[in-house]
């Protein structure tokens, strides 16, 4: 331990998030070797991140569902859609953060993660609180014509104008995408364009995907995100996906923010 005021803080902070539980299960695991990780863990991610202004609990929860999705790391998973929860997350929620992730890791590491995240909403005795209605459906071209207008809601219309392309050997992947990404799941609700923004931030980090994290970089101050929420994104997921990843999100954002302010 190096710094006993940050390990109480980190340690009052973590308690917050998930709970007496949780602290008391983690406590009972610690062994010798492995405390000085849980130390570093307690006073770098829990005191010196988690316990930041210009995030909530939620949010932040939402970006490590995120995050833990891109990484596959199914036991961190867990507890943090147990830490949603109990900061206000509803399951509906959890379950959109998690759709929006596996468009960008892919569908086999989206439905472990569902599994995942199924499991502690069965244990929280949530499973009830999905609602029981149908998904929309489309006729023939539909879903394309409105993922469409949805990317255009999401980039703006000079970005749709600027990446338009003819290429006939591309054609079927743009307009799968288009159809499945931005009409399916960009345009389902529940989740505003700014937070699937921020949420593409993170998960574009954990990937190491420069490009596409200045594209949802953009978007995500096209559509509200401050300086201090990029940076509070940035900060949490260096964290989790290491400093090396961090320090390119930070190099990313100076040059998104300064053509935004320009």
């Amino acid at each position: 331990m190096m710094d006993i005021a940050q390990f109480d803080k980190g340690t009052e902070t973590r308690l917050s998030v998930f709970g007496p539980d949780y602290a008391q299960a983690q406590a009972a695991k610690t062994d010798e070797f492995s405390r000085v990780m849980r130390d570093f863990g307690i006073e770098y991610n829990w005191a010196s991140i988690w316990s930041r202004p210009n995030l909530d609990y939620k949010t932040r929860g939402f970006l490590n569902i995120a995050t833990l999705t891109a990484l596959k790391l199914p036991n961190q998973l867990a507890d943090h859609v147990r830490g949603a929860l109990k900061n206000g997350a509803t399951p509906i929620e959890i379950r959109e953060v998690l759709l929006q992730s596996a468009a960008y890791v892919g569908v086999a590491a989206g439905a472990a993660a569902f599994g995942v995240a199924l499991t502690v909403v069965t244990e929280a005795g949530l499973q009830n609180q999905m609602p029981s209605e149908s998904e929309p459906t489309y006729g023939p071209g539909e879903l394309l014509a409105y993922g469409h207008k949805v990317r255009e809601e999401v980039f703006g219309s000079e970005h749709v104008r600027n990446t338009a392309t003819d290429d006939p050997f591309t054609k079927e992947s743009r307009q799968q995408q288009i159809a499945y990404i931005f009409g399916a799941i960009w345009g389902r609700g529940v989740l505003d364009y700014k937070t699937r923004s921020l949420l593409n931030v993170a998960t574009m980090i954990a990937l190491g995907r420069a490009p596409e994290l200045e594209l949802y970089m953009k978007s995500a101050v096209r559509h509200g995100a401050t300086a201090d929420e990029i940076k509070e994104v940035l900060l949490q997921a260096s964290v989790y996906a290491g400093v090396a990843a961090g320090a390119e999100g930070f190099r990313v954002a100076k040059k998104v923010l300064a053509d935004a302010t320009a």
